[in-house]
């Protein structure tokens, strides 16, 4: 089923027509449940795959999905899966009880799409989602982490993680309270940052390979190394190494 909560042309308040039917524009639309939505992200400077746009998000939902056309806001509720199309034909997945995405009008549009009346569009802007707990993962890159909430801002390619953050990668484990990831223009994690204590382990090369496990109490940060082609990790608050 679908609901429409419409305003008065002139202001806020509602209003009816003779016949006693709402009249106004549409302030908000209500899918009542389970929903599925294909939407196209335009591409930003952190996508890895350029025929991503040619393939479109799936969002899915047995809850309700709850589109404020004024703030431009769409909200999804429980059980919500998101599916983002990644490099080589993959997935990058979401699940959560709790998922908003943000938008922004900008005027015109990409060359040969057709445009809305006035010439604005929609662009994608940030996503937030919340549940016990939120999942992530990535097929592709081997990768899976959970967190009490994450937000992904799509300007800048950012990831946050927040609460009970636990990530596992290949051969790393990742513990932290706070993790923010920031992408490089071929779309891999190029900078991390946690904040409050954790907890890293991950395997050396070698035969064979040689675990190592280090731990901090204040922050860690992973940044490019100027000059080389390495990795430089600070650890701040007692850290500690074991090999």
């Amino acid at each position: 089923g679908v609901e429409l909560q419409l305003g008065d042309p002139g202001g806020e308040s509602p209003s009816s027509a003779p016949l006693g039917l709402p009249s106004g524009p549409v302030r908000v639309v209500r899918l009542l449940s389970h929903v599925e939505l294909r939407m196209v992200a335009p591409q930003g400077k952190a996508t890895v795959d350029s025929t991503a746009p040619s393939r479109p998000w799936r969002i899915k939902c047995e809850g309700p999905m709850v589109v404020d056309p004024v703030r431009l806001v769409a909200t999804f509720s429980n059980s919500v899966e998101v599916h983002r199309p990644a490099e080589s034909n993959s997935w990058d997945s979401l699940k959560c009880q709790q998922l908003a995405l943000r938008f922004r009008r900008r005027v015109g549009g990409p060359r040969g799409r057709a445009r809305p009346v006035g010439g604005e569009a929609l662009e994608f802007v940030e996503l937030q989602a919340a549940g016990a707990p939120v999942q992530v993962g990535s097929s592709a890159k081997d990768l899976e982490a959970r967190a009490d909430s994450l937000a992904y801002g799509a300007d800048r390619g950012t990831i946050e993680l927040r609460g009970n953050v636990t990530a596992r990668w290949e051969q790393g484990r990742l513990v932290s309270e706070h993790v923010r990831l920031s992408r490089g223009s071929d779309g891999r994690i190029e900078r991390a940052l946690c904040r409050g204590a954790g907890m890293m382990t991950w395997q050396q090369p070698g035969t064979p390979p040689v675990p190592v496990r280090a731990k901090w109490s204040q922050k860690m940060t992973l940044a490019p190394e100027p000059g080389t082609d390495q990795d430089l990790v600070v650890l701040e608050g007692k850290p500690t190494i074991r090999c």
